[in-house]
C-alpha cells in the first residue's frame, strides 16, 4: 500500500487551520477514524458555503461504519450552514461510503482548480446558463 508520511508539524498544520475541521469516529474507547475537510465560498449565481474533504483515516472501519462517519459528518455541516461537501477523487476515499451517501461521481477527465485569493473576486453574471446530469 501506498501512504502519505506526515510530519508532527504538517499534520498539525493540517488539523488546526482555522478553515478545517475534523470528525471523528471512536469506538471502544479510542479513535477508529477521522474526516478532515477545508471550508472554503465557491462562486456560483451566489457565494455557496462549501466543504471540501481533504483527509481520511480509518483503522479497520467497516462499510456500514463508514457510510455512518460520513453520513454524520454530512448532518453536521448542513446544521452548520454548509451547502456543498466534495472530495477529490482518489484511493484513500472509500468510494463505496459516498455512493451510498448520494454522493455524485465526475466524470474521469474532471479537473478542478483551487486559487485562493486574499478576497472576493467580483464575477459577472454570465450571459446564459447550462445545467448537464449525467
Amino acid at each position: 500500500d501506498w501512504a502519505l508520511v506526515w510530519s508532527a508539524e504538517h499534520l498539525k498544520n493540517q488539523l488546526q487551520s482555522p478553515l478545517s475541521g475534523t470528525f471523528v469516529f471512536e469506538g471502544g474507547g479510542r479513535i477508529r477514524g477521522m474526516v478532515n475537510y477545508h471550508l472554503m465560498v465557491l462562486q456560483g449565481r451566489e457565494p455557496v458555503r462549501t466543504a471540501l474533504i481533504d483527509l481520511w483515516a480509518d483503522d479497520g472501519l467497516t462499510g456500514a461504519q463508514r457510510v455512518r462517519l460520513l453520513s454524520h459528518l454530512c448532518t453536521d455541516l448542513r446544521e452548520r450552514n454548509v451547502h456543498l461537501v466534495m472530495t477529490l477523487r482518489c484511493a484513500m476515499m472509500p468510494a463505496s461510503a459516498f455512493a451510498a451517501n448520494l454522493f455524485l461521481p465526475t466524470p474521469a477527465q474532471f479537473q478542478m482548480g483551487a486559487f485562493f485569493t486574499a478576497g472576493p473576486v467580483p464575477l459577472p453574471l454570465p450571459k446564459t446558463w447550462s445545467l448537464v446530469m449525467m
